[in-house]
């Protein structure tokens, strides 16, 4: 069973975060160190790293949910069927669907 290739997701906050760097070195470069604009925009850069620490703590849960469901997979394919079986419920209990393979897992955690 071969999986496919997956596209990256890009998320929209480090290109954010990005772009605001960009207008902080500009300003800086120009002498502009004191006023509203530097401190507006270190506002905004403050506003955009918590974004982006509320963004990998989704991730990070995410993750451990992929992995927990990744362990049911594998066990799904054991030779005891009872534990199939019980891992079929668990699977089930969890909404995953059940065409859900450990590779489509992979491809998640990979994008």
């Amino acid at each position: 069973m071969k999986c496919g290739t997956t596209p990256l997701k890009k998320e929209p906050i480090i290109s954010t975060i990005n772009e605001i760097v960009d207008v902080i070195n500009f300003l800086a470069e120009h002498g502009v160190t004191k006023g509203g604009q530097l401190k507006h925009m270190e506002s905004n850069l403050y506003k955009a790293l918590d974004g982006a620490q509320i963004k990998l703590d989704m991730i990070d849960l995410k993750i451990l949910e992929l992995t927990q469901v990744a362990k049911y997979l594998i066990a799904k394919t054991s030779d005891n069927p009872q534990e199939v079986e019980e891992v079929k419920v668990v699977l089930k209990n969890l909404n995953v669907n059940s065409n859900f393979r450990y590779c489509d897992i992979q491809q998640e955690l990979s994008s």
